[in-house]
């Protein structure tokens, strides 16, 4: 995607990043770890994947 590089997650974002970020609003963060589910893609990956979720 143009542009996407100037972005700050271009390369990724780690599972702590968005979880501190919902902390201040009083949010319950809380990250489950997608990376060894291949179904998800149809194949292994061999990087971080996350999926971050909170309740406000």
């Amino acid at each position: 995607m143009a542009g996407a590089e100037t972005l700050p997650w271009h390369r990724g974002i780690a599972a702590d990043d968005p979880t501190a970020a919902a902390r201040p609003l009083g949010a319950d963060p809380r990250v489950e770890d997608l990376s060894h589910r291949a179904g998800l893609r149809g194949h292994p990956v061999s990087d971080e994947r996350h999926a971050p979720t909170a309740r406000i």
